[in-house]
């Protein structure tokens, strides 16, 4: 190869390089990082906003947020949320014997997540836009051959609750009920494992207990 033609490819092989280290920063400079925490801080946001939706009215036009009006149709209320973060309501109380540690439960489940969406209206010949909150079916036992079964463990006993694949939050429900007795319980994900930072909403039935 002539001095000029070497001269010529190792150009062409320096702008190569010089190019390549140009994307690299380019694509540097744009990347962005969201930390753990800043999408827990997201859903947090948005659960409450999803609390403090106006859900209905009642008598005198009193409108409800969806906290008000789940707090005043359940017979009782158990707010965890400045410690583990679950919110109970208990909307059946159960007549059986209540929850055994590390005894055999079986109970049936419907899953709702908490999301947004827009809903757009009409008012006027208007176009407005509102930015919502709701439910959206996401999974469910009801009508399976047999209801979940597990060994219910202690709140402060995480790991081993982890381990049988019922959400911590769930498992701190079924703690605070009986047998037949239903819930409607609010799981962050922090207390299911932290699955898409996204919260949880559950309707529970506790349908076995063992001896």
């Amino acid at each position: 190869m002539n001095k000029s033609k070497q001269n010529k490819l190792l150009s062409n092989l320096f702008l190569g390089s010089a190019m390549l280290v140009l994307v690299s920063i380019v694509g540097c400079e744009t990347y962005s990082y969201t930390s753990p925490q800043e999408y827990l801080d997201n859903e947090l946001k948005l659960l409450n906003k999803f609390y403090s939706q106006i859900i209905d009215t009642v008598d005198n036009d009193i409108e409800r947020t969806w906290l008000e009006k789940s707090t005043a149709e359940s017979l009782d209320t158990i707010d965890h949320r400045q410690t583990t973060g679950m919110l109970l309501f208990h909307t059946k109380i159960g007549e059986g014997d209540s929850i055994k540690l590390y005894k055999r439960v079986g109970y049936r489940y419907t899953a709702y997540v908490v999301g947004a969406y827009t809903d757009t209206v009409e008012v006027d010949g208007e176009t407005i836009v509102n930015d919502l909150t709701g439910m959206f079916y996401s999974s469910s036992n009801e009508y399976a051959n047999a209801p979940m079964f597990y060994n219910a463990y202690p709140i402060t006993d995480s790991n081993s609750a982890y381990g049988t694949g019922v959400p911590l939050g769930v498992n701190e429900a079924i703690l605070n009920m009986r047998y037949g007795g239903e819930c409607r319980v609010v799981v962050p994900s922090s207390l299911n494992s932290n699955v898409g930072y996204t919260t949880y909403i559950y309707d529970l039935r506790v349908t076995y207990l063992e001896n």
